[in-house]
């Protein structure tokens, strides 16, 4: 029976996210029990002697199954991850030709890269070829689409952040070796579509932060668009706010793989000033200052033109009252 639970552990760990790229260098001792009379197993996914996943399933031979995982820092994906998982499996054969499996997952007291997320839930159904994720969420993290499994694609799949702390993040995602965490604050916030493989995704979405700094910039507000195939993405007419400034147009390319080199790809962006502009009117605004009553200040510059044609220059300042 060892022998069975071996050979079931090694399947699953050729199915973990990053194991292709750790198979040549990195060495999992498993162990365990299978009681295929009660239809349980228990197992241990071993790494350099520390127990990496403790996993005890319910329901082997039936069209029920359950699992409980317990992680202890396994690395997957490029990630480090810990906590407690719950899943749910549902085999549903009474539905025409093709199978449906029901997937119910469920995490709590997650952990990744050593930083707290909260609970975790994702409803998910596999038709053939075809998984659609119903639900997803964890914490301020939503997600849901569908995923062709034979062409590893998806045509449609949409990610939502709601707003929350921009250092959290970046955390998160595992960039505090790129980026100086503690000149990164303010929130943000970011909605995404996905399409095309999902080696090489194509992303087209939209991302808003405010009040915060990122590194020497300080921003009232930064709002990008952005289209591309990751991790190389473009900026569309993106518009940066800096913190008592007039803000800049932004556009142009970034490879998000070089975290290292972020700063110096944003230097190398296209600028330009915003410009509001009327028929016989051009105005830019040289410095903004809002204040805690949100009433504002602008020091502008004007360019007006008569009905001759002849230019006018002005440099003015005005003030905005907020009620």
């Amino acid at each position: 029976m060892r022998f069975a639970a071996a050979v079931l552990a090694f399947g699953l760990f050729w199915l973990l996210p990053g194991a292709s790229s750790a198979r040549a260098s990195t060495v999992f001792a498993f162990e365990g029990e299978l009681d295929w009379r009660e239809g349980s197993l228990g197992l241990a996914l071993r790494g350099e002697g520390l127990p990496l996943l403790v996993l005890e399933a319910r329901g082997l031979g039936s069209s029920r199954l359950s699992l409980d995982g317990d992680i202890r820092h396994m690395k997957a994906g490029g990630y480090d991850l810990a906590g407690r998982l719950a899943l749910d499996l549902i085999l549903d054969k009474d539905t025409g030709t093709e199978s449906r499996l029901t997937g119910r997952l469920s995490g709590y007291d997650m952990m990744v890269n050593s930083f707290p997320v909260r609970d975790l839930r994702a409803v998910f159904v596999v038709r053939g070829k075809q998984l659609d994720l119903e639900e997803f969420s964890c914490g301020v993290l939503s997600a849901k689409g569908t995923i062709d499994l034979a062409e590893n694609s998806t045509e449609g799949f949409f990610v939502e952040l709601l707003p929350v702390e921009l250092e959290h993040v970046c955390r998160i995602a595992g960039l505090g070796s790129g980026l100086p965490l503690a000149g990164v604050t303010g929130t943000v916030a970011a909605n995404l579509q996905v399409s095309g493989a999902l080696r090489v995704p194509r992303i087209q979405g939209r991302l808003s932060a405010a009040n915060g700094s990122f590194g020497a910039l300080f921003y009232d507000s930064i709002g990008l668009q952005f289209v591309g195939t990751y991790p190389q993405l473009e900026l569309l007419e993106s518009l940066v706010v800096p913190a008592g400034r007039a803000g800049v147009r932004i556009s142009g390319r970034l490879d998000f793989s070089d975290w290292h080199n972020l700063g110096a790809q944003a230097a190398r962006l296209r600028r330009s000033p915003v410009v509001s502009e009327e028929r016989d009117r051009r105005g830019w605004v040289l410095q903004r200052m809002q204040t805690e009553d949100n009433s504002v200040t602008e020091l502008k510059y004007l360019l007006l033109k008569d009905d001759r044609g002849d230019a006018s220059a002005f440099l003015g300042i005005q003030k905005s009252i907020g009620f």
